[in-house]
Order: structure tokens, then sequence, then C-alpha cells
């Protein structure tokens, strides 16, 4: 209950995170710009994860399992600023390969939906990912139709 009540104050304060342009004072009586300053932050917690500390590059989701067209990776990216991502089907062969540009020290939602993903016949597939060499993710996926 204690918690509830939290966010409630939380979610109803009248201090801004931000500060108001002046010239919009319709925004002064708006919920925008007051409450949780980091919404990723918040979606993370209430996802269950544990931030404490965080300050290396960790990984938090990959989703929708089984995927078809588009593979979502949730992350933190540290100090890195490279991902890495392979997937293997199930006889251990590369059939994608990315390295992506991420900013550094960002709560990130990446999609990848390109040909690659789309090309790929329905079956298990390992991925296997990494933040600058450091952080490493080992995730048994599945594509259906």
């Amino acid at each position: 209950m204690s918690v509830r009540r939290d966010l409630e104050d939380l979610l109803n304060t009248h201090r801004s995170i931000i500060s108001l342009p002046e010239e919009f004072p319709e925004i002064r009586t708006s919920p925008v710009g007051y409450g949780i300053p980091d919404f990723w932050r918040a979606h993370l917690l209430l996802s269950g994860n544990d931030l404490t500390g965080l300050d290396a590059p960790a990984f938090f989701n990959v989703y929708p399992l089984p995927f078809n067209s588009a593979l979502n990776i949730e992350l933190f990216t540290g100090e890195s600023d490279e991902l890495t991502i392979d997937l293997f089907d199930v006889t251990g062969r590369a059939v994608l390969s990315r390295t992506l540009a991420v900013e550094p020290r960002i709560y990130q939602q990446l999609r990848l939906e390109d040909a690659g993903i789309l090309s790929l016949p329905n079956g298990h597939y390992t991925l296997k990912a990494s933040i600058g060499g450091r952080a490493e993710l080992t995730r048994a996926l599945v594509k259906a139709p």
C-alpha cells in the first residue's frame, strides 16, 4: 500500500522536473513535465529489473517471443557505443550479424526490422549480443509465422 501511495504522490506532484516555457501557459496546468523524470528507468524498475548501481552495460529484455518480422532489444549501453548482434541457426551457422552504433550511457530499445530478419525461415535460433565486448546476452529464440 505504501508503494502505491508513493507512486500516487510522485505522479500527482506539482513541482516540475523540467523548466516549462513561459510562452505556453496551458502547459502549467498539464501533467506534461511533472512526476516521473525518467520514464525508461521507471519502466525497467516496474518490470522488476534491479538497477542498483547500474553503470556497466546490461541487457534487460528481448521480445516478442516468438518473433516474426522484427526483434526488440532493451538495453543499457554503459560507456560503450557499439552493439554487436549475431543470430545463429540450430546448426550453429551465423545467419545474421549486425554491429550498431549506440549512444553511450542511455537506456535504449532497439528494433531490428530489416530484410535479414524478414528473410529468415521459421525455426529456432540463438541470439548472441554484446555491448562493447563487455556485457553479453545469449538467448534462444523462435521465429514463427
